[in-house]
């Protein structure tokens, strides 16, 4: 308001005073409520002010927390930088307070020392959860906190003094000659029970019906292949792993707005030639169960494509659609089967689904890095979560590719939650010899996949004999229990699943039969809230199209 309007209004004010007061001609009385109104006036305006001033006045600072960092294995070695990097990434800012030689952390060798750092963030919340995420990063070390919070003043003048360029980047990595490191999963009778890390990437199955435990079971794998440096890709439609990726320090993605978002093109590939126009083709129709004749129509319209793009410029789904509906037909069956063939691809495009498949960004997420989460449960329908499940192994399987390294080990783990409806069924031996072919190259080049369902009979004959390692819990269908007898090497196994409680489970493996009762996993109980302000407001979480 400018003081101009001000004056006036006083002023106007004043006159209707006055002729409220005209009849009695009590001046006194006409200048003591006019005073009154000036002191209400007055009072007013200084709240106003008050509140401008403190949002002018500077925030208070972070919250510091003193931590201990313990190192308990004489063998362990610690990437500080890493760990710097994952505080970063979480928003907070961590701070050694210790001096870093060559010959070691303060020119001693590791083994039961503890050092002193600060962990500075918004809340203590958000700092426990940043000390998780960095114990999950490596073993023979842990980051405890300390009750106390530290006096601010006296935290800044500690870390004027720190010269944090004093960070040291020491190798990661167990000793080559110790035995094969052990994936732990639980123990029975006093013996640790787990799988060997080398025979991961023979691929997991763990099934069992609600409350058996298997979410439990698979979080362990992720946790403690996590703690061996292996990564995590999950794909999730019920936000089940939300905190745990979160508080081992890795990066969610969704189909909201507003939140990081993740985009799978299947059509990125088919500049390349015949081969991979034929495992679209393939795929779509095995998702859509196209006829002969719409299957014909599909395979010309991506052919079309091909030829008129480039690998540097790649046709998308929205393209295709709008190619089909532009195709002129000869006959009245090919009109039908190209209207027919329009209607069955248009829910893959509309809604979310035109921004899920306009582009792709899967090889920007930092997956082969740190553990990742891919929340479906946004998308819209089940065909959408097959396509992008499908072709997300596929990009995952052609970037190790590249890479010409076939490893036995795994470098990363890819874990599909309710599997029945990300794996596409396929009509003919051609589609299961293209599933089984994904299979065995994800396996050749080091990614091992962990399928989850409450359903094996819903899952596709040639996915489950592509799993070296079953993780059976309580099962209940018949269906179920009829196909579970035919893999399974001691029949009367079959007949403990009934009475397994939830967090027991059987273990199938090239090495034989395991029973055992699943360690879980110690998450933190973060709000939603707190994990979404991380996710949106910074730039760890966030990939460029």
């Amino acid at each position: 308001m400018k003081r101009e309007d001000l004056d006036v209004y006083l002023l106007i004010a004043a006159l209707m005073i006055l002729l409220f007061y005209k009849n009695y001609g009590n001046i006194l009385k006409i200048l003591m409520n006019l005073s009154i109104y000036l002191v209400m006036i007055l009072a007013a305006a200084s709240f106003i002010i008050l509140i401008k001033m403190r949002r002018l006045l500077p925030r208070r600072g972070p919250l510091v927390v003193p931590a201990r960092l313990s190192v308990y294995d004489k063998d362990a070695n610690i990437n500080l930088n890493k760990l710097k990097d994952i505080a970063e990434g979480m928003g907070l800012r961590i701070i050694f307070l210790i001096s870093i030689g060559r010959s070691g952390l303060m020119g001693r060798s590791p083994g039961k020392v503890a050092y002193k750092v600060l962990l500075l963030g918004k809340d203590r919340e958000m700092i426990r959860a940043g000390a998780s995420a960095i114990n999950s990063t490596s073993e023979g070390f842990k980051i405890e906190l300390m009750e106390r919070n530290l006096n601010p003043d006296l935290a800044q003048e500690i870390i004027e003094i720190c010269d944090e360029s004093e960070v040291a980047s020491i190798g990661v990595g167990r000793n080559p000659e110790r035995d094969e490191p052990l994936l732990e999963l639980g123990e029975r009778k006093g013996r640790v029970i787990g799988i060997p890390v080398g025979e991961l990437t023979k691929h997991i199955l763990v099934i069992g019906q609600t409350g058996s435990g298997k979410t439990t079971t698979v979080k362990r794998i992720i946790y403690e292949a996590w703690n061996l440096g292996i990564p995590s890709l999950v794909l999730d439609s019920h936000w089940e792993y939300r905190n745990l990726i979160f508080g081992m320090g890795g990066r969610i993605f969704c189909s909201r707005a507003g939140y990081p978002q993740i985009c799978i093109n299947p059509l990125i590939s088919i500049p390349k030639g015949e081969k991979e126009i034929f495992l679209v083709a393939e795929t779509l129709s095995s998702l859509l169960d196209l006829t002969p004749s719409q299957f014909y129509l599909l395979l010309k319209a991506l052919r079309r494509l091909s030829d008129i793009s480039s690998e540097k410029n790649p046709p998308n789904m929205y393209d295709l659609l709008m190619e089909i509906k532009g195709f002129s037909t000869s006959s009245q069956p090919e009109e039908e089967s190209r209207a027919s063939l329009v209607r069955k691809l248009e829910p893959l495009v509309s809604g979310d689904g035109e921004a899920i498949f306009k582009c792709d960004n899967i090889l920007s997420t930092g997956f082969e890095e740190v553990p990742t989460l891919l929340e479906l449960g946004d998308v819209e329908s089940d065909l959408q979560k097959r396509l992008i499940a499908f072709f997300t192994l596929k990009r995952i399987k052609d970037y190790y590719i590249r890479e010409e390294a076939k490893s036995r080990y795994p470098k990363l783990i890819v874990v599909l939650e309710e599997a029945e409806k990300l794996i596409p069924y396929y009509k003919d031996q051609i589609g299961m010899e293209l599933i089984s072919r994904l299979f065995a190259e994800l396996r050749k080049f080091g990614v091992a996949l962990v399928l989850v369902s409450q359903s094996l009979s819903e899952i596709p004959e040639g996915a489950v004999r592509n799993t070296g390692i079953k993780i059976i819990h309580k099962v209940e269908s018949p269906s179920d229990l009829k196909f579970l007898r035919t893999f399974m090497r001691e029949k009367n196994i079959v007949d403990k699943i009934l009475t397994l409680a939830p967090g027991e489970c059987i273990m199938n493996f090239p090495g034989g039969v395991e029973s055992l009762q699943v360690r879980s996993v110690d998450e933190l109980p973060l709000s939603r809230e707190s994990v979404d302000e991380v996710i949106m407001m910074n730039s760890f979480y966030w990939i460029s199209r």
